[in-house]
């Protein structure tokens, strides 16, 4: 190891006691303490076996576990080992967002990560009620997760922590939150970025308006629905409220303008992350298909109600007993399935709509199996059974109960017309009402006739033929059966269109008492004559016998409807039956015939006393709460329904029981758990000195990708949970991330060019191994210990990344199993690659020269493989394969992430490189490119672009008429204290070579060659070294524009006394020519410029008459004093024809082919060294090994 790998090692990994005392000083101690911590999660008799196997990956950093794993694992200390989290997005109140607030800091003290979304929260200027005020909007609060992300965690005393924040492409305020850190005082602790839909996507496309809308906070269910998904709140029928109509292209324009500015925001495909996650079919990425019809009758605590009628916060019935919906959501237009039961029962639902099932294989081998599984009907075919539940018994007033009626009596009444009533539309106009009975049934003839009395003063007569058993009673009145019946909620109807009113299926228990007294007293049947005896009742109405079947339910009974064979007439004594409907029986057996017969008497005495004698002799046990389905076919289209209810997520319907189609917000409470394969490690036979390349040894990496899943795959179980909520996400979906680092170094010892045509199939080969290994032993991993919980074949299969799995995987994953949902990341391996000693993650080698400083001074440092190269071919030009980040063209950064994105199911973390050259519309261009590519996020760093924040881009088009020139300000009134710039002015640019990096300085003056303004630009570094020079040019700047006696070019004289001889950690250049430090070379440059001398002599005026004049387009008012724009590219690729700029490198310092390259740095934090740059969307010391990842 290095001097570097040695100090991040023992800074970051090595193990310490309590008081901070190292008690380990190698790597292969921290491998030995890793893999005995880690194979704890095997068996007891297998475990030196896996802690051998662990440490061999981990050996020579060929595997490299998370750095969180590397310092936690095996220390019995109770810290995390997992690197990042996103917890749900904070409620839209002070509470929510200090409860946000307050899982960020934790997370973060314990060395996590964190991500959050930010569109839960209302706009800026939307009023407050609670507090009669205006809300500041989502960028402020960003502000607050910033500072204590920045400025309050410090995470082990080695590292801030590191925050995401998001927001959607519909929020109103996401101009504001894509602009906000182009000034880099806001935000400064937290990378930003944004969620862009598909249809967005397409609207730029299409140049399509595009609404900026946020729910209506006046809803008042805004508190308790609104959670930042604006697809669920739409689904369920709620209002929006359309802020602001604009251009697609406009926010577009937005967006690729501040990357180009300022590296942010990032941009995240979140709708295509979500449609192709693995665990899309159970996790909530985007809202789902709602499942039921609207008409289908759902069981609440007051009865049957239909599910389009039902509310947030009514009570229903549950497997648990009852609970309260929390969530009612709509769909229209989704496709339907007839669901046909074996019990009678019939339900229409889509294809998401979940079952409690058992599978009739399961079933088959194991006739005792009583679990149930929670499957949709996707997941089911004909054969499968479902659970049924009962309803809840109603409490309700019967609505049409006649004076003087009880509910029973007026229960049996309707029960009666409905078993042997005859009440057509005929009968009714008549005035008559009869009811079918046996004449040889003289006490069931005197109950019935008693009942029919009661309705009217007219006499009830028996008619019957003549030696017949089968008679009718009638009674006929204008005022008694007949208009009771108009009068009920009974519709007069022939005997196969009877059906029970619902209001009648939703009264009281003594009403329903008699309904089925009077029904199976009537037309019910008592079979005693097997050993097996059965309770049926017959009827011609298929609606009749499905509310029968309803109503046994709010009794705690489970009835079977069984469809009777059409058979030849019949006959009872002379009279004759002729078939002329399909006749169904609803049959009671087993337990629901004790129920029944403990809840029921009958007022037929025979069918009574048989009744009996059933509970006497038999026992009346069995009758499971099952039923199997017995076909499924599609019906259109409709408008469908789902309920939500917190505690079971049940609900029941018609009997079945349904589960609610949403599950948990996006992401929430998601974990990191990450581990890379060193690439580097397994390229064998290299010798760059000779020239000869290696190979790539893809059968030990597939090997090693093997054991190293099986790690992160202990890890979840291993770890410390100080959320429940994180313990409950990561064992239900056990995520993984494995990926990997040194692709860069990997292709160098191949000597292929990285983003080059040559280069894509080997990293495509390589990602391809990656892949397959990793999902081939996750697979005989859930056949030793088991699947995920949440696996389910059918649907996993369906997934996007699934379905492009070689034949054989997918046919081993649907017999085994797979015992993690998402397996492969490529995220930043900041520090961890650099105690390996290779290229981070994806990306190319950064640079392959830089300096580092230590206690003795400052050092040029070479990479490695350049360095074995350099040695043995001194005075040469480096070869192509040597390619930095900032050699390769942004798509060349494009190809090799979309390469990589098809075999890896999360995300990638990269940074695609720009040159500082690189303008507006090629960004437009990337980012076009990155989406068509298939890319699942981007993020873009342009050089120098940081310094671009305090620029304004010109948007002059080619061929426009040039800005009318302004006649140059003379001397200001003393009542100005700072002389406004004009909006034309003439200077001279020049390049050098400093301490810090080739540095751009621009003077500009008046038409009487007045020193008017300095520009200083350092062309290609980050944000604290281009701030500083910056700075300096302002303050010059502000100088020469204040109002004083002292002419202009006497300050500017004054400045170079002041800055001449300033000395700095380092100097470049030899005798007169060198420079000491940066303030330095801008007292030679401005002295050169205007002749003055320099430690008494003057600089060499020949270099001054090289530099060609040129005019600088800026503000008239003079409100971006200090900025730059180099008129020959600003930022969107349009040239000024009146401006001719041609800048002369000045001999200030000498250059080499393996002189460090500092201008690609930015200054540590830590160290103070030049050695800090961003890749894989993070930043890293390459001097100390400081990280903010």
């Amino acid at each position: 190891m290095n001097d570097l790998q040695k100090k991040v090692f023992l800074d970051r990994y090595a193990l310490k006691d309590k008081d901070g005392k190292l008690l380990e000083h190698t790597p292969q101690e921290m491998w030995k303490r890793v893999a005995g911590g880690i194979a704890r999660n095997e068996k007891a008799r297998e475990r030196k076996k896996w802690e051998k196997e662990f440490y061999r990956v981990m050996e020579d950093f060929k595997f490299v576990p998370g750095g969180r794993i590397l310092s936690g694992a095996g220390t019995n200390y109770q810290v995390t080992y997992f690197n990042c989290f996103v917890i749900p997005s904070p409620k839209d109140s002070r509470e929510g967002i200090l409860e946000s607030l307050k899982q960020l800091v934790e997370i973060q003290s314990r060395s996590g990560g964190v991500g959050l979304n930010l569109s839960s929260l209302r706009p800026r200027g939307t009023r407050v009620k609670k507090v009669n005020g205006m809300s500041s909007g989502p960028v402020t609060w960003a502000g607050l997760f910033s500072y204590a992300t920045h400025d309050v965690v410090q995470q082990g005393g080695t590292r801030r922590g590191a925050t995401m924040l998001m927001l959607w492409d519909w929020h109103p305020d996401v101009e504001e939150f894509i602009t906000v850190k182009q000034d880099l005082s806001k935000i400064n602790g937290a990378n930003l970025s944004v969620c862009v839909s598909d249809k967005f996507m397409e609207a730029v496309k299409e140049d399509k308006d595009w609404d900026l809308i946020y729910p209506d906070i006046d809803d008042p269910e805004y508190d308790a629905k609104w959670d930042g998904e604006i697809d669920k709140w739409l689904s369920m029928k709620k209002k929006v409220k359309v802020y602001k109509t604009i251009k697609a292209r406009y926010l577009w324009d937005l967006i690729c303008e501040a990357a180009w500015r300022s590296a942010e925001p990032g941009l995240h495909f979140m709708e295509r992350s979500n449609k192709r996650s693995n665990t899309a079919y159970f996790e909530r990425l985007i809202a789902t298909n709602p499942c039921l019809t609207g008409d289908t009758l759902v069981a609440t605590v007051n009865g049957w109600r239909r599910v389009d009628e039902v509310q947030v916060g009514e009570q229903i019935k549950t497997v648990l007993g009852a609970g309260t919906v929390d969530r009612v959501e709509v769909y229209e237009d989704r496709p339907v399935f007839r669901i046909k039961f074996s019990d009678g029962a019939e339900l229409r639902a889509t294809a998401a709509h979940q079952f409690h099932a058992i599978k009739h294989e399961g079933r088959a081998k194991n006739s005792a199996n009583k679990r149930f599984s929670q499957l949709t009907l996707a997941e089911l075919e004909v054969g499968d059974m479902v659970r049924v539940a009962p309803g809840a018994m109603p409490n309700n007033p019967v609505a049409d109960l006649p004076a003087g009626w009880s509910d029973k009596e007026y229960g049996f009444f309707v029960g009666l017309l409905l078993g042997d009533g005859c009440i057509t539309e005929k009968s009714i106009n008549r005035h008559v009402v009869k009811v079918a009975v046996d004449t040889d049934e003289k006490e069931w003839v005197a109950t019935v006739r008693n009942v029919l009395q009661k309705t009217s003063t007219n006499t009830v007569s028996l008619n019957a033929a003549l030696h017949s058993r089968s008679g009718n009673l009638t009674v006929q009145s204008s005022t008694g059966a007949a208009l009771l019946v108009r009068q009920s909620l009974l519709t007069p109807a022939y005997s196969y269109e009877k059906r029970i009113p619902l209001e009648y299926q939703n009264s009281n228990r003594d009403f329903l008492v008699g309904l089925l007294d009077g029904l199976f007293s009537t037309d019910g049947n008592l079979d005693l004559s097997s050993n097996h005896p059965f309770l049926r009742f017959k009827t011609t109405s298929k609606q009749l016998a499905l509310d029968l079947r309803r109503v046994l339910l709010s009794f705690g009974i489970h009835g079977r409807i069984a469809t009777i064979k059409k058979v030849a007439d019949s006959h009872i004594g002379d009279r004759i039956i002729t078939s002329r409907h399909q006749q169904y029986e609803v049959i009671v057996s087993g337990a629901g015939m004790k129920t029944f017969a403990e809840q029921i008497v009958l007022s037929h005495p025979d069918k009574q006393a048989r009744l009996k004698k059933a509970q006497h002799e038999f026992a009346l046990t069995g009758n499971t709460w099952l039923t199997r389905i017995v076909s499924i076919e599609h019906e259109g289209t409709e408008k469908v329904y789902d309920l939500y209810e917190p505690e079971s997520d049940t609900w029941i319907t018609e009997g079945i029981v349904s589960r609610g189609c949403g599950e948990q917000p996006l992401g929430a409470w998601a974990v990191c758990n990450l581990g890379a394969m060193n690439l580097s490690a397994y390229v064998k036979g290299d010798d760059l000195a000779n020239d000869k390349e290696g190979e790539f040894d893809f059968v030990e990496f597939g090997k090693d990708v093997r054991v190293a899943m099986r790690m992160l795959d202990n890890v979840i179980d291993q770890t410390y949970y100080f959320f429940p909520e994180n313990e409950k996400c990561a064992k239900e979906i056990r995520r993984t991330g494995l990926g990997i680092m040194g692709l860069g170094d990997a292709l160098i010892k191949m000597k292929v060019k990285y983003g080059s045509d040559e280069s894509l199939p080997v990293i495509q080969k390589i990602f391809e191994t990656l892949r397959n290994n990793a999902y081939s032993v996750s697979s005989d991993i859930a056949k030793e210990k088991g699947a995920f919980p949440k696996f389910d074949k059918k649907k996993y299969l369906e997934g996007y990344h699934i379905k492009a799995l070689p034949n054989d995987l997918q046919k081993k994953i649907a017999k085994q199993g797979i015992r993690n949902a998402v397996l492969l990341t490529i995220a930043p391996t900041g520090t961890t690659s650099l105690i390996s000693g290779v290229s981070s993650g994806v990306e190319p080698v950064y640079e392959f020269v830089f300096l580092r400083r230590d206690r003795i001074g400052e050092h040029t440092i070479y990479h490695p493989l350049f360095d074995e190269w350099r040695k043995a071919h001194p005075n040469e030009e480096k070869p192509e394969y040597f390619a930095s980040a900032n050699d390769l063209t942004p798509l060349e950064h494009v190809r090799v992430q979309a390469v990589a994105q098809e075999y890896i199911d999360s995300s990638i973390s990269k940074t695609v490189n720009a040159p500082n050259s690189h303008t507006v519309e090629d960004v437009k261009t990337l980012y076009m490119a990155a989406y068509d590519y298939g890319l699942k996020g981007v993020t873009y760093m342009r050089d120098g672009s940081r310094l671009g924040v305090l620029e304004r881009v010109d948007t002059k088009k080619k061929g426009d008429p040039p800005a009318q020139e302004e006649k140059p300000i003379q001397p200001a009134l003393p009542m100005i204290s700072v002389l406004p710039r004009p909006q034309r002015i003439e200077g001279s640019t020049y390049q050098l070579e400093t301490p810090m990096g080739k540095t751009y300085v621009t003077v500009n003056h008046t038409d009487d060659k007045q020193p008017f303004e300095v520009f200083i630009t350092i062309g290609k570094t980050g944000s604290d070294v281009s701030a500083m020079a910056d700075a300096l040019g302002r303050m010059i700047s502000l100088n020469l524009r204040l109002n004083g006696m002292l002419p202009p070019i006497e300050r500017i004289r004054q400045v170079v006394a002041q800055l001449s001889g300033i000395g700095g950690a380092r100097s470049v250049g030899f005798g007169p020519n060198r420079v000491r430090s940066f303030p330095d070379a801008i007292a030679r440059i401005l002295a050169q410029h205007f002749g003055f001398a320099v430690n008494g002599k003057v600089v060499d005026k020949k270099i001054e008459q090289e530099v060609l004049s040129q005019p600088q387009m800026s503000s008239a008012n003079g409100t971006n004093n200090g900025s730059t724009v180099h008129s020959a590219s600003n930022g969107h690729g349009i040239s000024n024809d009146k401006v001719e700029e041609t800048s002369k490198q000045l001999p200030l310092a000498v250059t080499s082919a393996s002189a460090p390259h500092t201008n690609l740095f930015d200054i540590c934090p830590e160290c103070g060294t030049a050695s800090f740059a961003y890749e894989e969307g993070c930043k890293k010391c390459y001097s100390c090994g400081y990280s903010e990842c």
